[in-house]
């Protein structure tokens, strides 16, 4: 409990800074000064603020004050030495803006995206599982359309990792899906063959959670596919690069 406590503070102090100086301080009715530090007012808002943003319950309004405190008196002592000035310290204020802008955008898109998993795909989710999943990965060249090489194999659709199990699930023997794709190189999983694999115990089917499973899967899908848009309709150039003499 304790190294949580203190991993909040760290998470807060930094939060703190970085909007201490991306923001001007606005004035502070004295009536809702929550406390003064070394002359500098900190509003009761900030307080309210901080619960909403953490687990604190009412009992533990001190804990947290105290917490505030302490970030106030780092932020005052960064500034007396003059990491506010430094151009690593600016750095990082730019870096910290520009990933806070990006997981807000991904949050919104993968919140926005709403897939909804067929009674048909739970079905088949249920009665693949005890079946013995023969596919091969392929590799191959966006530049060039010719494979190279395979690699096949044979596993319990029981024992294929969670994203192996809802790619195949969607497939039948014969189809073939992109499923890494990074620069000009471009890999592929192939479906060859759906066999009964070995007696087991009855699978404990959880429609609930399969559903829930299927539709997460289906907006990483959306995730990947629309990021994969904004690539392909943006203008990337590279600056050729300068050969030796």
């Amino acid at each position: 409990m304790k190294y949580i406590f203190t991993l909040l503070a760290i998470v807060l102090a930094v939060s703190a800074i970085t909007v201490y100086f991306l923001q001007p301080a606005p004035d502070i009715m004295k009536e809702d000064i929550l406390v003064t530090v070394n002359g500098h007012n900190l509003s009761r808002s900030l307080l309210e603020q901080k619960k909403s943003q953490s687990s604190y319950h009412s009992k533990d309004e001190k804990a947290l004050l105290d917490t505030i405190i302490i970030n106030e008196l780092l932020i005052q002592e960064a500034q007396r030495q003059e990491i506010d000035k430094e151009p690593s310290f600016r750095l990082s204020i730019q870096d910290y803006y520009e990933q806070s802008l990006i997981k807000i955008l991904i949050d919104r898109q993968f919140s926005d995206t709403k897939p909804e998993a067929t009674d048909e795909e739970i079905d088949r989710y249920i009665s693949n599982h005890g079946k013995i999943f023969t596919f091969s990965k392929l590799s191959a060249s966006q530049e060039a359309d010719t494979k190279q090489e395979e690699q096949q194999k044979s596993v319990l659709f029981d024992d294929l990792s969670d994203s192996l199990k809802l790619m195949l699930n969607d497939m039948k023997p014969g189809d073939e899906k992109i499923y890494f794709q990074t620069g000009n190189e471009l890999l592929s999983l192939r479906l060859d063959k759906i066999e009964q694999g070995p007696v087991q115990e009855p699978y404990e089917e959880n429609r609930k959670w399969i559903r829930r499973v299927i539709n997460n899967y289906k907006r990483e899908k959306a995730l990947t596919s629309w990021i994969k848009e904004l690539r392909d309709r943006a203008t990337i150039t590279t600056p050729r690069k300068i050969e030796k003499p």
